[in-house]
């Protein structure tokens, strides 16, 4: 089987799974790891568009940190800043 990646860039919108999402802005903030603790570093912003119905939601995770959207759950492997920075996420389900 082929671990499934996919490489985002801030500031633009892209397909996670099946869910459309925007990519905010990398900066720094708290965040939540994939073990539950706290930590501090570079997050991103993911503004999945809600279907009707669906209040907005916004996922601010930074490395390591692991979610659920798109029919599947992600973990981030990398947050890379700059002016196109790059989140690359794995598909572990």
């Amino acid at each position: 089987m082929t671990e499934e990646r996919l490489e985002l860039v801030s500031t633009t919108v892209a397909w996670i799974g099946d869910a459309r999402c925007g990519i905010g802005n990398i900066h720094r903030a708290s965040y939540v790891d994939g073990t539950g603790r706290s930590q501090e570093g570079l997050v991103v912003d993911l503004l999945p568009a809600p279907s009707a119905g669906e209040k907005e939601r916004v996922f601010s995770v930074g490395k390591d940190s692991s979610f659920e959207l798109g029919g599947a759950r992600w973990v981030v492997l990398s947050i890379e800043p700059g002016t196109r920075g790059r989140v690359t996420l794995r598909k572990t389900r």
